[in-house]
């Protein structure tokens, strides 16, 4: 059995024994040996959090810009429709604490993730794609060993604690991420202490090479 968006642990628990097969479930995926060379750093101090995804989850990309304040700038990386992301870039042209990028590499992007306060992964509780998926972007991010900041629905309390491995809001107001937002502004050292702490949760969980030498195991089993 295998899905691009569950692991174990998982709320789905024994669900697919049911079928009476073995079973294996694959979950996100990254690698965690990526290291930025200390000469593409950025040589400024971490001022920004940063988004990336589908111009399509509007809701999310609104939210997020709400949550914006002027002591701190997000970044917005976003692919899909290019005319909604022109549309998009029209509509926040007045909002200096707000930079939209296109079309990265992925060096580049791991770069941004890397030197970021936090990466933001926003998840609507009421929404039932945000309550059983869970996101590529999730082990991405946490490989750059910055924190993540989401919110507590889905699979996310199976892996992560507020103000242990991420940072976690319990509702998808925009208030509280702002709070979330300030609060690691003023304390960058525990945020990078969280990020490392998040870094070592996907280690365990998300890491192509751990979880490939399991799958390994597994197929060695059915032999």
């Amino acid at each position: 059995y295998c899905s691009d968006y569950m692991t174990k642990p998982t709320q789905f628990g024994d669900e697919p024994k049911k079928f009476g097969k073995p079973s294996y479930i694959i979950p996100v995926l990254a690698d965690y040996t990526n290291i930025i060379p200390e000469d593409n750093k950025f040589s400024d101090t971490r001022d920004y959090f940063l988004y990336c995804g589908n111009i399509g989850f509007q809701d999310i990309i609104d939210f997020i810009i709400e949550s914006a304040g002027n002591n701190y700038t997000i970044y917005l990386v976003l692919y899909g429709d290019s005319n909604k992301i022109e549309a998009l870039k029209c509509k926040v042209q007045d909002k200096c604490n707000i930079k939209i990028l296109c079309d990265l590499s992925y060096d580049a992007l791991f770069r941004l993730y890397s030197n970021a306060l936090a990466l933001i992964i926003p998840l609507n509780p009421n929404v039932l794609q945000d309550q059983i998926r869970f996101s590529q972007k999730i082990a991405e991010y946490t490989s750059s060993k910055r924190p993540i900041v989401t919110v507590n629905t889905g699979e996310i309390p199976y892996y992560f604690k507020n103000n242990e491995n991420a940072f976690i809001i319990e509702e998808m107001k925009a208030n509280l991420l702002s709070q979330k937002f300030n609060y690691i502004m003023n304390h960058k050292e525990e945020a990078d202490r969280i990020g490392f702490e998040g870094y070592k949760t996907g280690l365990n969980y998300f890491s192509t090479h751990k979880v490939m030498d399991d799958f390994c195991v597994f197929l060695d089993q059915l032999k």
